[in-house]
């Protein structure tokens, strides 16, 4: 009988769990929960990005009510988030809203080509960190943030070949017995003019051609790669 040779393998963000809905564990915390959706009339995806990414750092307890929270964490995002709200923001203010809620997290912002910003944000992936992913459609009618929260590959001899990032999307209905509603396929499509784009798949079944435009890598490095 003939070993298997490769097989597809999962990687996730280590506090993230996965159960009914995906939740984080924190210590001796657990079932807390991590994705929140973002609203029809609202440009907040950055702002929902940031909190399950504060939530799955253990510097947020939970993304539910923030508005009702009167100090600590959850507060002081709400607060910096107003203004933003209905604008949107860029890799620079996300970075400011992990700062200003937890001073001591590690995030950089990070922007160059497509292909450039894949490499990095899949190489922190492996590093234990996460990684927002700000992308566009090629159509020009989506500019979108997303939290990639695992990576997808390839394990054959030894080696691992990343193939997909796994994202949790604001805009996406929550994760049902998964850790991701969304898949960021990372070969390129075929053809001349799908060059520098990648499909990017929800839990729909909605499928836009993407490219990255900038990043923000969170937290520090937990394993080596």
């Amino acid at each position: 009988m003939n070993a298997v040779d490769h097989f597809v393998q999962q990687r996730y963000f280590p506090t993230l769990r996965i159960g009914f809905e995906p939740s984080a564990e924190i210590g001796s915390r657990s079932g807390i929960k991590v994705h929140c959706r973002q609203g029809e009339w609202d440009s907040a995806c950055g702002l929902h990005c940031a909190a399950m990414a504060l939530t799955l750092l253990g510097s947020l307890n939970g993304v539910a009510d923030l508005f009702k929270r009167k100090n600590g964490s959850g507060a002081l995002l709400w607060r910096a988030g107003v203004e933003s709200y209905f604008d949107g923001i860029d890799g620079a203010m996300f970075r400011a809203l992990i700062n200003t809620v937890a001073p001591h997290t590690e995030a950089q912002e990070i922007s160059g080509t497509h292909r450039s910003l894949i490499r990095q944000a899949a190489k922190a992936l492996e590093f234990g960190q996460l990684v927002a992913l700000n992308w566009r459609s090629k159509d020009g009618r989506y500019d979108h943030w997303v939290l990639a929260v695992g990576i997808e590959g390839i394990y054959c001899a030894g080696q691992f070949e990343a193939i997909a990032l796994l994202c949790l999307d604001p805009s996406a209905p929550e994760p049902v017995l998964s850790a991701y509603n969304g898949h960021l396929q990372l070969r390129e499509k075929r053809g001349g003019q799908h060059r520098g784009y990648l499909p990017y798949v929800t839990n729909q079944g909605l499928i836009f051609t993407v490219t990255v435009q900038e990043i923000v890598v969170i937290g520090s490095r937990v394993s080596e790669a």
